[in-house]
């Protein structure tokens, strides 16, 4: 989780701190970033697999989705 969670920080914080006359850094980072987030979440989904007993892995996924789509949807609501 770290793992992944820092190599997305750092491809957005590099895409920020680069000059946009060098597109091919700017590329590099922006097809890190796009590989990062599926593997994060599989990562959380085999963490959350493993620390929730049997009965509780409906309402652990249900949290975990509608947790991902809240800040999405809130800055759109609110414009």
């Amino acid at each position: 989780m770290a793992l992944t969670q820092t190599l997305l920080f750092g491809a957005i914080g590099v895409m920020g701190m680069f000059d946009p006359a060098s597109i091919a850094m700017i590329v590099l980072a922006a097809i890190v970033v796009p590989s990062c987030r599926p593997a994060r979440t599989c990562v959380l989904d085999a963490f959350r697999r493993e620390i929730l007993p049997d009965n509780e892995q409906g309402l652990g996924a249900a949290v975990f989705v509608n947790a991902t789509r809240w800040p999405n949807l809130v800055p759109g609501a609110c414009l």
